[in-house]
């Protein structure tokens, strides 16, 4: 599912991509107030994490804290713990017969993982395919068109998706700015692997990450979460 077959066909993708993550989900799926300690795992831990390996500046920080604050809310709600893929576009979706799908390149994946994060991943890439967005300037517009202006085209699937999970609509802006800040995160912890556990990034890659796309979606989907309506 490259992205000229996406642009070939982009809604016959979606539902097919839709579909698959639905199934999996409804297979795996188990209330988060029975799955001990969830939110320190998958939110406390990580924002504490990238403290630790990132320098971040005054306005990174004030990004921290809204993402911190805004997550918050999820303590409160019934959300399901859901199988999570980790990383959902091409090269790792194949569509080898009419009507379905197959999945590969499992590294990212965790089995007890946050719903929806799968599924706006997909999405955003969608949405670049059809934009054709190859540079950094490129990717921004195109979000926005995706999830944040009023009539924007994804909303419909993500609504269709939070029905089928019976995933609280209020989840949904938390587990969005979770998505993007742990896509972050990961970059962070990749290119930091071959550091000591508490050592800040070197200066040069602090300076490539600030210049990296993650990062620019994840700063673009803090300053502009009141925009999102998924109703």
């Amino acid at each position: 599912m490259d992205p000229t077959v996406v642009r070939q066909n982009h809604i016959n993708c979606i539902e097919m991509t839709l579909a698959w993550l639905i199934d999996i989900y409804r297979a795996t799926h188990c209330p988060a107030k029975v799955t001990p300690n969830w939110f320190e795992r998958l939110v406390e831990q990580p924002i504490q994490y990238f403290s630790r390996r990132f320098p971040v500046n005054e306005e990174e920080s004030r990004l921290l804290k809204r993402t911190w604050e805004t997550a918050e809310a999820l303590r409160a709600m019934d959300i399901p713990i859901v199988f999570e893929h980790g990383d959902l576009s091409h090269p790792n979706i194949l569509i080898p017969e009419k009507g379905r799908i197959g999945i590969l390149d499992w590294e990212q994946a965790e089995p007890l993982g946050l719903p929806a994060c799968d599924l706006f991943f997909f999405m955003a890439y969608v949405g670049f395919a059809i934009n054709r967005s190859r540079e950094n300037g490129d990717y921004l517009p195109a979000f926005q068109s995706t999830f944040f202006d009023k009539d924007g085209w994804a909303r419909p699937y993500i609504q269709a998706y939070a029905r089928q999970l019976h995933l609280p609509l209020a989840s949904l802006t938390p587990l969005f700015l979770l998505s993007w800040f742990r896509y972050l995160l990961n970059l962070v912890d990749r290119v930091t692997s071959n550091q000591a556990e508490n050592e800040y990034a070197r200066p040069e890659t602090v300076d490539w990450i600030r210049a990296n796309r993650y990062y620019a979606l994840w700063r673009y989907a803090v300053n502009q979460s009141s925009r999102l309506d998924w109703a």
